[in-house]
């Protein structure tokens, strides 16, 4: 089996002396702003089965529901309270996972789920701390998925926002005082073995520089944006193409290839 990863593109926000990441959506909604509904303090769980606010077409899947985990990512077909990321592809467990580590909620911070429209669906992970209810160290970040139904049935986009990261790792990972261990992974996984996407650094240390980096722009930091056409990889079609990496010496391109597949690049 050849397995359908690409090196995700990135553009460095800047080096010394960077912009401030971007910040979360703020909807003016509920005491947070992030909505009026949340998974109430915990650590490992997740919600029951949620309805989608459109039907997406995940790379060959529809689905119409959803859980929202409270370790830092949505699934599709099951809950999942698994505190130590796994490195994708997992089977069988389709994901979008702004940051996949152990969550704890009992000390700081909340989870909200909130829909503004029809079109829109917003996971905010506000000022959560880690396991086991550590409170020095809050991570911030928001998944949003769009509907994209006017570029083709069930096609959607996925936007990550990291806001401040300054942990990667609960306790119960191997990590001690929120780093170390078993850091965070972030990036999303179709659950087929085949097509899925992992953000630079997961995993590692560097997990963390996601919020000094983006793959939209050096102008926002923390902000990572990706197409989902067709059940498609990026660069798998002309509508979904690959973008490349900004440099001191201009534009270059890194990602893996198949003998005999096509790629779209912009």
């Amino acid at each position: 089996m050849v397995f359908r990863r690409l090196a995700l593109p990135l553009l460095l926000a800047s080096l010394a002396g960077s912009a401030q990441a971007i910040p979360l959506l703020d909807f003016g909604v509920g005491p947070s702003g992030f909505g009026t509904e949340f998974l109430p303090d915990n650590d490992d769980g997740s919600t029951g089965r949620l309805s989608l606010p459109f039907e997406i077409n995940f790379f060959g899947q529809t689905f119409n529901n959803f859980f929202v985990n409270n370790n830092g990512n949505i699934t599709f077909t099951s809950a999942l309270g698994t505190f130590t990321p796994e490195p994708f592809p997992v089977t069988a467990q389709p994901m979008i996972a702004p940051f996949w580590a152990d969550v704890d909620t009992r000390g700081t911070g909340d989870v909200w789920i909130y829909s503004p429209n029809a079109d829109t669906l917003a996971v905010t992970w506000a000022s959560v701390g880690y396991f086991s209810q550590a409170t020095d160290k809050t991570n911030n970040f928001q998944l949003i998925l769009r509907n994209r139904a006017d570029t083709g049935a069930g096609n959607f986009d996925v936007d990550f926002r990291y806001e401040r990261l300054e942990w990667t790792t609960g306790d119960a990972s191997d990590g001690e005082f929120g780093l170390g261990g078993t850091p965070a992974q972030a990036g999303y996984d179709a659950g087929d073995g085949t097509n899925f996407l992992v953000l630079p650094g997961s995993r590692t240390a560097a997990v963390l520089d996601l919020q000094n980096q983006s793959n939209v722009s050096p102008s926002t930091p923390g902000l990572w944006t990706f197409a989902i056409r067709d059940g498609d990889l990026p660069g798998s079609s002309p509508s979904n193409p690959l973008l490349p990496i900004a440099t001191d010496s201009g534009w270059q391109f890194d990602f893996n290839v198949s003998l005999g597949q096509m790629y779209f690049i912009d």
